[in-house]
């Protein structure tokens, strides 16, 4: 095998374990199913011509998907009117401590607060939210400077509605990294 041809399947290796799940809804008429489509041209590119080239193995990525879906969107939620983490968090806070030491990525603790109580002090309120959860992390081992605190108050509520369901939703801290 040549190694232009080398080249040329890695290539098609590295394109297709980036690509994305085909979507399960039925295509359009218009359309077609384009998603599946590609997705069997990128099979068609990955099969190697030889045995020779079935040697090569795609590095396992469950560990990373684990850690970015762990990641993706976290939020700690709290009482009315209180910015003492629940107990039931404590978990999740230590799994993030050890994302961040581990990776040395930076996070923004965003706090928030329902809609309920005035502008300064939901802004107040969702600083010292971001403020506890910040020490949490620093107690657990994260170094100061990868973390940043941000507060919003009311200004970027989860749910819109005027009830308990929504306002719980809405006073919390969201991990951006």
């Amino acid at each position: 095998m040549t190694r232009s041809t080398l080249m040329t399947l890695l290539f098609s290796l590295l394109i297709s374990a980036c690509s994305t799940t085909p979507s399960s809804e039925p295509a359009s008429p218009e359309t077609g199913n384009t998603a599946n489509q590609s997705s069997d041209q990128s099979a068609q590119i990955a099969q190697p011509a030889t045995g020779a080239a079935s040697a090569v193995t795609q590095p396992d990525t469950s560990a990373l998907a684990t850690q970015n879906a762990a990641a993706t969107m976290v939020s700690i939620y709290f009482d009315k009117d209180q910015y003492a983490i629940a107990t039931e968090y404590q978990s999740l806070l230590q799994q993030q401590a050890g994302l961040l030491m581990q990776d040395g990525k930076t996070v923004t603790l965003e706090g928030n607060a329902d809609e309920r109580g005035s502008s300064e002090y939901n802004l107040a309120l969702g600083d010292r939210r971001a403020q506890a959860v910040r020490k949490s992390l620093m107690v657990l081992g994260v170094p100061a400077d990868r973390i940043k605190v941000i507060s919003y108050g009311e200004e970027r509520p989860k749910q819109s509605c005027h009830e308990e369901s929504c306002w719980h939703e809405n006073r919390r801290v969201d991990f951006r990294y």
